[in-house]
């Protein structure tokens, strides 16, 4: 397409501004448009949801309107210096009037629909190719409404070709990220005390797919607190960006979404990632059924002739089946993994070595939950006391 040597000193001006209206770059970082703005050839710019641009043009009476969410190329054509090319800026239906050009361009309709497939020999593709953004080639002279037979005192008309399919659709929504929360290290869904420590948060890895660029935003919540992150070139190079948010409750769940905004404020599906506070176990009780009396002492006749003393381990409520008691005399550490029948009975009772005559037996016991919580240390003691002391006779008159 041809250009003159003055054409880089050519610009557009931005006149007004509603909403807001963006410059992307190249590489996807966007620059926020404000009044008295240059616009230069190759430059793109994208108006928001909601928004309205107008812009100055080079022998144009009236400002080119840009509205909400809309994308333009300020290119040489725009700007009125290059050349016209008949086949790019060929209509699909010049019978379709003036009017429905007009309400295209205000923002109530898609001019890259009114458009013939481009040929093979141009691009090397057709209509079904899809497209990036409508190029505005140039704007067309001022007609008067008595030859349109339109109540409008004038229309500005814009001829327009579509980008090649080769081009990247800003439009289209981001990948949806994905979520993991890292202090569940095992993700199993629950934080037990080991993964939680004695942090007072979460820390929360976003993972970006390989289409995710700079400049496009991370949207992040736990249902309290709303994060967002808008990507840098670093995040992008490790396909991650990390953060932490509060610690839930004890026995909560916490629950992370997550969505991507693309540079033109189309945002992907969320992703969410859940798994709850569980860093208690409830500890057991210890009862020396041996010491039947429970005054902390083991006589003889509690003893009798057993080589053993009887230990009963109380189960906490809520106990499953399937945790794991530990007990130790000390000396001999046993498990036991919780049965269903353990379960209903409420405790499970097992023996341990008698100890020696005048020695203390200290039995303690701990309760694993399935997550790998432990549970506080439940003791209990009794010393062996099974011989009375022999008296002594002594004869005063002998």
């Amino acid at each position: 397409m041809a250009s003159n040597s003055f054409t880089s000193q050519v610009h557009g001006t931005v006149t007004a501004l509603e909403g807001k209206a963006w410059l992307v770059a190249a590489d996807g970082s966007r620059i926020a448009l404000k009044l008295g703005d240059v616009l230069l050839e190759g430059q793109h710019v994208f108006v928001e949801d909601g928004g309205r641009l107008e812009v100055a043009l080079p022998n144009q009476p009236e400002p080119l309107v840009v509205a909400t969410e809309r994308e333009l190329l300020i290119d040489a054509n725009l700007l009125g210096t290059a050349h016209e090319d008949a086949t790019e800026s060929a209509l699909k239906d010049m019978d379709s009037g003036v009017g429905t050009l007009a309400r295209i361009i205000s923002g109530d309709g898609d001019l890259s629909q009114e458009l013939e497939a481009t040929a093979a020999g141009l691009t090397g593709g057709d209509a079904s190719g899809g497209h990036s953004f409508v190029r505005l080639d140039r704007i067309a002279e001022v007609l008067d409404s008595a030859s349109l037979g339109r109540d409008a005192a004038a229309v500005t008309v814009a001829t327009a070709t579509t980008l090649s399919s080769t081009n990247n659709s800003l439009d289209t929504p981001s990948p949806t990220p994905t979520v993991t929360i890292l202090t569940d290290g095992n993700q199993n869904g629950v934080i037990n005390a080991a993964e939680q420590g004695g942090a007072s948060s979460e820390a929360v890895r976003i993972g970006l797919s390989a289409m995710a660029k700079v400049g496009e935003t991370l949207t992040i919540t736990d249902g309290t607190t709303t994060q967002t992150h808008i990507l840098t070139n670093a995040d992008i190079a490790i396909g991650h960006y990390d953060t932490t948010v509060s610690k839930p409750a004890e026995g909560a769940t916490l629950t992370i979404s997550a969505t991507l905004t693309n540079l033109v404020g189309s945002s992907s599906a969320p992703a969410i990632a859940s798994a709850v506070l569980d860093t208690v176990a409830p500890a057991p009780t210890v009862t020396l059924i041996t010491d039947s009396n429970h005054d902390g002492v083991i006589n003889a006749a509690e003893q009798g002739g057993g080589t053993t003393d009887t230990v009963r381990i109380g189960l906490p409520t809520g106990a499953k089946v399937g945790e794991t008691l530990s007990i130790t005399d000390g000396v001999t550490p046993q498990t036991h993994v919780l049965t269903a029948a353990d379960i209903a009975a409420g405790h499970y009772d097992t023996t341990v070595a008698k100890p020696a005559e005048g020695a203390t037996l200290t039995v303690s016991a701990t309760l694993t939950d399935l997550v790998g919580n432990v549970s506080p240390t439940a003791t209990a003691s009794a010393v062996l006391d099974t011989v009375a002391p022999t008296p002594t006779v002594t004869l005063t008159t002998d």
